[in-house]
């Protein structure tokens, strides 16, 4: 995988592991978190400028349960799984991190690396320029952004129809800016409704272990073709220790609970 390795710029302070000094690291994390926190994240900057991928990884994973999980810590630990050829669990970091950050360039260019590595089976349909337009728009604002100009959007279109209904001349005025507004408005709802979707979308999952799709909930079943790690799925059902998923391919097939991870963690 070195030769697609993460690009990063040097302006971004997500990607501190690789680029600052490991003093000037561990000054942001103590104006920023916790001693006990510092030092984990501190520690896996320091293995991380050593090459020592693996204990970078654990190091930055100690910070998980205590928190606070920011972005420059899912991004390190994103380019950790990485190097550690960990492919699955890389793009599960980074598209944690962009649900906060989404529009940080270094973030989204690791990521279209990591998505590039995979080895994954053609889609049976592309998607159509709507659902394109859609998801771009979705892929770069947060949900803050988005509720924002959903709820300026509903002023201006209620001060227009407030004026408009004083005299007909302002009614006549103000009629196109008012359908405008309300447009507007019915737009900006639908982003905010399908990103905070995608905010708490407790489906939306990560194959991070290569293995068999079974055609049914065990071993046993027929395999139908075999997973890849970093292939984005969505998860329809579980039963025991199995889960169906649909692939971003439209196959659907029964893989194990260990190889699938979701991208929004459970209670998040």
């Amino acid at each position: 995988m070195s030769a697609n390795r993460p690009r990063l710029a040097k302006s971004s302070l997500w990607g501190s592991a690789r680029v600052l000094p490991a003093l000037l690291l561990c000054s942001l994390a103590c104006a920023q978190q916790p001693a006990a926190q510092e030092s984990s994240f501190a520690q896996g900057n320091a293995y991380y400028q050593q090459g020592d991928y693996q204990r970078a990884e654990q190091a930055y994973s100690q910070q998980l349960p205590q928190g606070p999980v920011t972005v420059p810590l899912l991004y390190n630990l994103g380019n950790a799984c990485f190097q550690s050829r960990e492919l699955g669990w890389a793009i599960v970091y980074y598209e944690r991190a962009k649900l906060a950050a989404p529009r940080d360039r270094d973030l989204r260019a690791n990521l279209a690396v990591a998505l590039s590595s995979r080895r994954v089976p053609p889609a049976t349909e592309a998607p159509g320029w709507v659902q394109v337009l859609w998801s771009g728009v979705l892929d770069r604002v947060t949900l803050n952004e988005l509720t924002l100009l959903a709820t300026l959007s509903y002023l201006a279109t209620c001060a227009l129809l407030f004026w408009g209904l004083r005299s007909d001349h302002l009614r006549r005025r103000y009629r196109w800016l008012l359908v405008v507004g309300a447009v507007l408005f019915a737009l900006f709802g639908g982003l905010v409704a399908s990103k905070w979707r995608q905010y708490h979308d407790p489906a939306r999952a990560v194959i991070v272990a290569d293995g068999q799709m079974m055609s049914g909930p065990a071993d046993n079943f027929q395999s139908l073709r075999k997973t890849c790690q970093g292939e984005l799925a969505r998860v329809r059902t579980q039963q025991g220790m199995w889960r169906e998923v649909q692939f971003e391919t439209g196959a659907v097939g029964w893989v194990p609970q260990s190889e699938v991870e979701l991208i929004v963690p459970s209670g998040g």
